[in-house]
């Protein structure tokens, strides 16, 4: 069994089915076994599952529709997961060489002012000219047009 901790789970109506799923990436990231983070998700929801809402969380996440530990037996070959395993050492070594975030901002050769918006400037940096781009206020709040036609609204938009 695992020693891993889940952030906490939102109330019922603000975001359960979100946490579900952000919690089997968690749980897949850090090594567990798909049942076993089948059995973390179910104990920290704060409401009901809906049917299958777990074990679908946890295919997503694992990037099979393998077997999971319950009910669901699938005959198709597992996927290659879409991101590669944490490397503990590797990520070690990075801590230990001591550059921290304060010492990569020194580093940089561009100042922003904290207090002040910059999404304009840095969407001309990233998408130069007038290409279309797919920008949301939420998942299901978006629009695509053309870069000029969003011009001062970019700062409203969390999604890209």
């Amino acid at each position: 069994m695992n020693d891993i901790t889940l952030k906490p789970c939102p109330t019922a109506g603000t975001g359960v089915h979100y946490w579900a799923y952000g919690a089997a990436h968690h749980c897949r990231r850090v090594g567990v076994p798909p049942d076993e983070a089948e059995r973390l998700i179910a104990s920290g929801m704060t409401r009901a599952p809906q049917p299958g809402e777990i074990e679908s969380a946890v295919r997503a996440a694992y990037g099979s529709p393998a077997h999971t530990g319950r009910r669901h037996h699938h005959t198709t070959a597992p996927s290659t997961p879409k991101w590669p395993a944490v490397n503990a050492e590797q990520r070690q070594a990075i801590v230990a060489s001591g550059i921290g975030l304060a010492d990569l901002w020194e580093m940089s050769p561009i100042r922003l002012d904290p207090d002040t918006r910059h999404t304009e400037w840095l969407i001309d940096q990233l998408f130069p000219g007038d290409p279309l781009l797919c920008v949301g206020a939420s998942m299901r709040r978006f629009t695509t047009q053309p870069r000029e036609q969003l011009r001062g609204s970019l700062s409203g938009m969390s999604l890209i």
